[in-house]
């Protein structure tokens, strides 16, 4: 049979709950816009009942909060992971391939069009007076600052390299830290939890982690019980990168040799510490990381995206093939140009010389190669070491105009150059303009690309923060509805002691009166 006073000890617990339960409502208040909180809710079970020894069943014992829950969904939470590190990895693109864009678009005072048409304008005067010294002057000025918009370029390309090289560094160093962020949280969970208590506040701040760096590379997490204790395993490209006792940290390793021509040294390729290989290019892979690998590396061939290296080769292919026009009025394989009879390597200087090339490159030590180091190797041309010939930056006087030894009014090779201003077939692609302007518009389609992207992330990422958000964020109306329960409650509960208590001091201190 029951305890007389049972009904004391069940209105004490019901006076625990409302109380415990205004103090989970207190902590969500307080915490409604603290980043990365769950809101949290009592677990609430009925206690073991009673046996009433007079075969009319069992009675009950009230009920107590046997925990406190946080309101989390994984499948959203993975979810936003996956959204989380494509917007990531297009964000960077955008910004990247976007400056590369700058670098190059059109119209631009000093750039790609300017140098272009302000160099056949100088030939197109020079034709006029061939043997005028201030016109072959702003000739060969025209001259040197075309090659010098390459150079430029290429110098800013390669810069930018550099920072996307060190931004990977940086990268793999914030995954490093975060691992052993997440680590150390798992140890502190396992020790409080194993004793029966739930971490909730540390399981948010491991998920705010595990946010962050699923923003930087893929994510994936598997939480699975082993001997009664949950552990939480973290994957990034699908290998584990962190567990409940071990952390398999990344580092970066100088390449002993370029993978491209036109790369800047000692760029990074990333390891595991532990020796495992690290695919930097799988296709899978996402994130911040794989942005900057991308934009620092992509060739468009295997590595199948348009960085700073296809961009480079780009305009590598351009120097190569106008200064072959130039020259010797051919294209790179050695086929004359259609309507193009000669080049300036055909012509005579006004001091009698010829087979003078006009374009050439700077060799290592960056002195000019010209006709005496034999025929010219176009394929070392680079936008980097594009430059007039040695004979040229010796003297304008070596500019050749004239296809006449010693007729300097003769102008006929500077005409077959104007010629190539407007040829259809200088490039695959069609006229000069037209090849750079196809350059441009890769560069602008990458860059709307990587925007519309983005845009489509970001909303994708808005709609699964609400879906978050209703699952796991304070609702301050809803929390204030629900201390008004609790409170109702609290004072129910309290009601029913003070009437026990009445019955009982009549029961007690009433007997015999």
């Amino acid at each position: 049979m029951g305890s007389s006073f049972l009904g004391f000890d069940i209105a004490t617990r019901s006076l625990d709950i409302a109380r415990g339960n205004m103090g989970i409502i207190n902590n969500n208040i307080t915490n409604a816009n603290t980043p990365g909180y769950s809101r949290q809710l009592a677990i609430q079970e009925a206690t073991k009942p009673m046996y009433s020894g007079d075969g009319k069943g069992m009675q009950g014992t009230g009920a107590a909060i046997v925990g406190i829950e946080r309101q989390r969904d994984s499948y959203i939470d993975y979810k936003y992971w996956n959204a989380n590190s494509k917007n990531g990895e297009y964000a960077v693109k955008q910004t990247q391939i976007g400056q590369i864009e700058t670098l190059i678009k059109e119209p631009s005072e000093g750039g790609f069009e300017d140098s272009i048409n302000n160099f056949f304008d100088a030939m197109q005067k020079a034709s006029t007076n061939p043997a005028d010294k201030s016109v072959r002057s702003s000739l060969m000025q025209e001259s040197i600052s075309l090659t010098k918009y390459f150079n430029s370029t290429a110098e800013e390309l390669k810069a930018q390299q550099k920072e996307l090289n060190f931004s990977i560094k940086t990268k793999v160093e914030e995954i490093n830290s975060i691992a052993n962020q997440i680590q150390s949280l798992n140890g502190q969970i396992l020790k409080m939890e194993v004793s029966g208590d739930m971490a909730n506040d540390l399981r948010d701040q491991r998920d705010m982690l595990i946010d962050k760096l699923s923003g930087i590379i893929n994510t994936s997490v598997d939480y699975r019980t082993n001997n009664g204790v949950e552990e939480c395993i973290v994957r990034i490209n699908n290998q584990v990168l962190v567990d409940n006792i071990s952390v398999n940290e990344l580092t970066v390793e100088t390449r002993a040799a370029n993978k491209n021509d036109s790369d800047v040294d000692n760029l990074y390729d990333i390891k595991w510490k532990n020796g495992l290989a690290f695919n930097m290019y799988d296709d899978n892979m996402t994130g911040e990381l794989r942005g900057y690998i991308d934009a620092r590396d992509g060739n468009n061939s295997d590595v199948g995206y348009k960085g700073i290296p296809h961009y480079m080769e780009q305009l590598n292919n351009f120097a190569r093939t106008f200064a072959m026009a130039i020259n010797e009025g051919k294209h790179l394989d050695g086929t004359r140009i259609e309507g193009i009879e000669s080049g300036h390597i055909d012509g005579y200087g006004q001091n009698d010389t010829t087979g003078n090339y006009l374009f050439s490159y700077r060799d290592t030590d960056g002195t000019p190669i010209g006709k005496s180091s034999g025929p010219l190797d176009y394929t070392k041309i680079t936008a980097e070491n594009f430059s007039l010939s040695a004979e040229v930056m010796d003297s304008q006087e070596n500019i050749s105009l004239s296809n006449e030894d010693g007729n300097t009014s003769n102008n006929e090779i500077a005409e077959q150059i104007n010629l190539l201003r407007n040829n259809a077939s200088v490039f695959k692609e069609g006229k000069i303009m037209d090849y750079m302007n196809a350059v441009m518009s890769e560069a602008a389609i990458d860059v709307n690309q990587a925007k519309r992207v983005t845009n489509s992330q970001a909303n994708v990422l808005k709609t699964i923060t609400n879906q978050r958000l209703s699952v796991s964020g304070v609702d301050i109306n809803e929390e204030m509805m629900n201390l008004m329960k609790f409170q109702n409650a609290y004072s129910a509960s309290a009601k029913v002691l003070q009437v026990l208590n009445e019955i009982y001091n009549i029961t007690i201190n009433g007997i015999g009166l």
